[in-house]
């Protein structure tokens, strides 16, 4: 006995049942989709993120014997990221420096507006000579992060301060 034989002997009812989905299990399916999706969007929008530019620095020392380091980073990335910038690590050191002003000053050769960010703190591996230096911003939710991080990537790579 083929399948076509048995097929022909069931009701009409199972015929119409057999070799579809249940609509309960795509239901289900779907909504699994969904729930895992906005999980993951809001694990996203909470884990807080360090995140890293490479900048040109300059430091100082005050009178007050701390540290003043200046760079140059652009308008744009700080002002859509202003609470990374209140404390910054510099080269991964333990303490951090917090944000003493940061001034408009002008425009890079592109035209985009860039911004002079002064910090205070303590550090041992900043050169002053220091052309290149890695800051470790405040910690910023990752999705906010990576919907502003064009802005990185078009910009920072372009930036040379020289006080």
């Amino acid at each position: 006995m083929d399948w076509k034989e048995s097929d022909a002997r069931k009701s009409p009812k199972v015929r119409e049942i057999i070799g579809r989905m249940p609509p309960m299990l795509a239901r289900y399916g779907i909504a699994a989709i969904a729930g895992s999706l906005l999980a993951t969007f809001f694990v996203f929008a909470a884990v807080p993120y360090r995140p890293r530019i490479s900048v040109t620095a300059k430091q100082t020392i005050g009178a007050d014997s701390l540290q003043i380091v200046s760079a140059v980073v652009p308008s744009e990335l700080y002002n859509t990221f202003p609470a990374a910038f209140s404390e910054v690590r510099i080269n991964r050191q333990k303490d951090g420096h917090r944000l003493l002003r940061a001034t408009e000053i002008g425009n890079d050769d592109d035209g985009n507006p860039l911004t002079l960010i002064e910090l205070q703190g303590k550090t041992d591996n900043l050169n002053p000579d220091s052309t290149l230096t890695v800051f470790h911003l405040g910690k910023v939710p990752l999705l906010s992060w990576m919907l502003g991080k064009n802005i990185l990537e078009n910009t920072t790579k372009k930036n040379k301060f020289v006080p």
